[in-house]
């Protein structure tokens, strides 16, 4: 089993992005009837808010202690947002695909580096760890160039790998 190129992996998460995008737009349509606050916002408002506004909370708790002023809606629609997206991560690598679409339409799979496959606690952990790298723009991913199984930062942490089946 070789490791996966770097257009692969890329590709693969365009893929995830791009269904991520359908089924959060689908949940924030959802919520929007929920918790109407009067403002005319559309689902696609929702969408940018999931890209932006972990950014931005993130950069508020930093910069000043003791943030957590604001619309609380936000803040219930990030960690909202957030499960989901770490949800969807963490049940398709449970699944007999072990991995997500984009790592089964690439056929891609995920293993531990001793080429085991992983328990369910290293998924979930390397599930929240890739949700929070893409809240990092995407940063910690560009260890694929630098490591020699083209790991990014959370399979680092997690001690696994992604190969071609």
């Amino acid at each position: 089993m070789d490791s996966t190129s770097f257009v692969k992996r890329v590709v693969g998460g365009i893929i995830d992005i791009v269904l991520l995008f359908f089924l959060l737009n689908l949940f924030s349509a959802v919520f929007y009837e929920i918790f109407h606050t009067g403002n005319d916002y559309t689902a696609s408002t929702y969408i940018v808010i999931w890209i932006i506004l972990p950014v931005q909370i993130i950069a508020n708790m930093v910069t000043t202690p003791g943030y957590f002023g604001g619309d609380s809606v936000y803040y219930v629609l990030f960690v909202l947002l957030f499960l989901i997206e770490t949800s969807y991560y963490f049940i398709m690598a449970l699944l007999p695909t072990k991995g997500t679409l984009g790592h089964f339409w690439m056929k891609m799979r995920i293993y531990k580096t001793d080429g085991s496959l992983p328990n369910a606690a290293t998924l979930l952990i390397r599930s929240i760890l890739k949700t929070i790298s893409r809240y990092l723009f995407g940063l910690p991913l560009l260890l694929i160039f630098f490591t020699r199984k083209d790991q990014a930062l959370h399979d680092l942490l997690t001690k696994t790998v992604v190969l071609e089946k």
